[in-house]
């Protein structure tokens, strides 16, 4: 159970209620010998009125999101780390195209049959993903039960973010394993296309949409409900994702939203070419200081 946990709260809130209610009732009882049972049910009172207090506000705050935080123990994640921009053969032999309007096409990721999808993601790059120096640019991920958009409204729906980002269009089927589907994209994704691995978007409809969310926050800063999306769905979302959350009702909009959250591309570091020794420095004689 989590610090940011209501139920831990209500538990606690409870508690103290118990506490309060019991002295009151034995308040006249609890003398001579069982006096220090005053006290002490006092002092239980007062501290489970503080951490009642403090996880309230470290719910509000999100200041400690478990126990191991709480603690001082952290757990490193290792995110990917973007070195160099590499596109796939097929790609890169379309490099010409989509160095002019960014690039629609299917992907094919391995391990997609384990998916269980509707049929295969489409996605699109933008034009600086085809650069000579490419840069790595964050990713947003639309999933949807409804069939995929052609390939021009791909491009149109791309082009409402406002910033280089790779959009991939996910189809759901009832099938779908939401669990393998969150693993298979944080693996493939950075592995196979020239973006980020971390800081994407999601944005779809659904308690799917929120389950992949779930899934995969390692890897998602933000999600975009879109209709028809429930009302449990979105009062779920609100609970789970707190902050950098949109609820709208249409793709077009989740998308200008989405652009607003997304980091900024990453160029590959620069190779700085190391400096040659000065010729009139002789081996253990610093220029300058020779004697």
């Amino acid at each position: 159970m989590g610090l940011t946990s209501l139920l831990l709260t209500i538990l606690v809130a409870l508690g103290t209620v118990a506490v309060l209610a019991g002295l009151v009732l034995l308040w006249r009882r609890l003398r001579g010998p069982l006096l220090p049972v005053r006290i002490v049910g006092i002092l239980l009172a007062e501290s489970l009125l503080l951490v009642a207090v403090g996880l309230t506000i470290n719910r509000a705050g999100d200041f400690y999101p478990n126990w191991a935080s709480l603690l001082g123990e952290t757990t490193p994640v290792r995110l990917p780390a973007t070195e160099s921009v590499h596109l796939t053969p097929q790609l890169a032999a379309q490099a010409s195209a989509g160095r002019e309007n960014g690039l629609v096409f299917p992907w094919h990721p391995a391990g997609e049959r384990d998916w269980r999808l509707a049929g295969s993601p489409v996605a699109y790059l933008p034009p600086e993903s085809f650069q000579p120096a490419g840069a790595a640019v964050p990713a947003i991920v639309v999933v949807s039960t409804a069939p995929l958009p052609a390939a021009n409204a791909v491009s149109e729906l791309a082009k409402l973010v406002g910033e280089p980002v790779a959009v991939v269009f996910v189809r759901l089927a009832k099938t779908t394993a939401i669990p393998v589907l969150a693993t298979g994209l944080a693996r493939e994704l950075p592995a196979s296309l020239p973006v980020l691995g971390h800081g994407w978007v999601l944005a779809g409809s659904g308690p799917a949409a929120l389950s992949l969310w779930q899934a995969a926050q390692q890897r998602f800063v933000a999600l975009a409900l879109t209709s028809p999306t429930d009302g449990v769905t979105v009062h779920k979302a609100r609970f789970a994702v707190r902050t950098r959350l949109w609820v709208g009702p249409d793709l077009s909009s989740a998308l200008r939203w989405a652009g607003t959250q997304t980091p900024p591309p990453l160029a590959p570091p620069v190779a700085l070419t190391p400096l040659s020794p000065s010729p009139t420095a002789r081996p253990g004689v610093h220029a300058g200081h020779a004697s």
